[in-house]
């Protein structure tokens, strides 16, 4: 049954529409650019870059207060209290800028490489413009505006190719891809400014940032805890392993998890505006939840598949034998993608009003991949890193699932009923892969390899899967029409 246009199912959709029109648009201009930058700069630049991001992402997290989280989750706001916001998250960012800027040195040092440095300096930058862009950012989030942050998103990734792919033909290395990092946040700074109507004043209003930091200082620990884990594979590599390695791994987590994160992201940041919309009516959340994960692994599941079987052809096709290295880890980071189902469940807890639940979960998932790196991970290179992260991602999607689907009274045989067919179809799709087996795959050309994987699994996916979902998949198009014409 269509959904009325006005209604929040109907909102909610049409954000999602965008929201993914956005991600897999930037996205492709993403891989595209490092496509060209792979070819341009050795793998130790993109080293120096992935250990530069380690204190960047995780002062992203700090720097926020959880603010933008608060902003979105209230169910009325006024001037006094976007000012307020964004006076604080500004003032935050300013001060993380400065102390990264005067102590680059002593943190690349710790990081494993001081070559960072100079990189290091460069991207304190693109922490002020993050300060500026938080709550403009947020805003459209609240109102499910996704068309204007796709369309920030999309200005963002040209700005990353022109300035990366310009940079690195001039010879400045490492530095262009800081180059690249800082044009892409400053158009996406730019896109969403030029898309609210909210222009900042001084309006400062302690009550009011108190009542603000209360909600968000759960969901900036758990975002601090969730940053580390989104860069302690870094850590440990570049400390540990080298720096030419974490090149290697940078690359693979890019083609591999990164696209897949992507993809449960856009769930996510649609969700938990529209949860928090009902958040006291607990059966549309559960049918919201339970609708979500089906939607959300019909398109993963095969994204997985393609990732772990033809990842490795595309690596070795397009990038050339200097990054072979990186074709293991690509293969095992990408079976990380079957566990990013509860990232819905993350959006369910924020709108219902219990952030805590993400900050304990977080600390399990970096509990668990610390002892796995500290008992085998390391000893295997950059592979077993990336299988310490599969592993640490497995525990922390169960528990997270034992835990909402109680917390939300979800039946076991409900979830199973809604997870299952597209599971199956999953499973049949690899039979075309086992003629690999009794193929000498190393006579063969990758693309070859890539068109058969490709294609064969592809197909057969759909095969199974369309004429279950034909009736949905006619309204999400008629949707996305709908969309592109406002």
């Amino acid at each position: 049954m269509n959904s009325p246009p006005g209604s929040l199912r109907h909102r909610a959709k049409r954000a999602l529409v965008w929201s993914g029109a956005g991600n897999y648009g930037s996205g492709v201009l993403h891989l595209l650019a490092l496509l060209g930058l792979g070819w341009l700069l050795p793998p130790t630049d993109f080293g120096l870059l992935a250990l530069a991001l380690i204190a960047i992402t995780l002062e992203e997290g700090i720097g926020d207060l959880g603010l933008p989280a608060a902003l979105i989750q209230r169910q009325e706001i006024d001037r006094t209290v976007l000012d307020s916001a964004f006076l604080c998250n500004l003032a935050v960012y300013l001060l993380l800028a400065a102390a990264t800027f005067f102590y680059s040195d002593a943190l690349t040092g710790l990081l494993g490489d001081s070559n960072a440095a100079p990189l290091l300096r460069l991207l304190c930058l693109s922490l002020i413009i993050t300060g500026f862009s938080a709550v403009p950012r947020a805003l459209l989030t609240r109102r499910l505006d996704f068309r204007r942050i796709s369309m920030a998103q999309f200005a963002g990734e040209i700005g990353f190719a022109g300035a990366g792919l310009t940079l690195a033909a001039l010879g400045f290395g490492a530095l262009a891809l800081g180059g690249a990092v800082l044009a892409q946040r400053l158009l996406i700074c730019a896109v969403v400014w030029r898309s609210v109507d909210y222009r900042p004043g001084l309006s400062l209003d302690l009550r009011v940032l108190r009542h603000l930091v209360k909600f968000g200082a759960p969901v900036m620990a758990s975002n601090v805890v969730e940053r580390v884990l989104l860069r302690a594979d870094y850590f440990v590599i570049g400390r540990f392993v080298g720096t030419e390695p974490l090149g290697y791994y940078s690359l693979a987590l890019q083609l591999s998890l990164v696209p897949l994160q992507r993809l449960a992201g856009l769930v996510r940041v649609v969700a938990f505006p529209t949860f928090s919309i009902v958040q006291k009516d607990a059966t549309r959340i559960k049918n919201g939840l339970l609708e979500g994960m089906r939607g959300l692994l019909t398109v993963v599941l095969p994204a997985v598949i393609l990732v772990v079987v033809s990842g490795p052809w595309l690596l070795r096709a397009l990038y050339g034998e200097k990054w072979e290295p990186s074709v293991e880890p690509l293969r095992i980071l990408g079976l990380a993608g079957l566990f990013l189902l509860p990232r819905l469940l993350e959006a369910a807890f924020m709108a219902v009003g219990k952030p805590r639940l993400l900050l304990q979960f977080s600390l399990l998932r970096l509990i668990v991949f610390a002892a796995l790196v500290w008992t085998v991970g390391i000893g295997y290179g950059i592979s077993g890193v990336a299988a310490c992260v599969v592993g640490a991602l497995a525990v922390w999607a169960g528990a997270y699932l034992v835990v909402g689907i109680r917390l939300f009274a979800i039946p076991w045989a409900s979830l199973g009923g809604a997870l299952w067919p597209t599971t199956r179809s999953g499973v049949l799709a690899l039979a075309p892969l086992l003629l690999l087996v009794f193929v000498s795959t190393a006579t063969i050309s990758p693309w070859m390899v890539l068109a058969y994987t490709g294609i064969s699994v592809t197909a057969i996916y759909l095969a199974l899967t369309l004429p279950r979902y034909w009736g949905q998949l006619r309204r999400w198009l008629s949707l996305a029409t709908s969309a592109r014409g406002s």
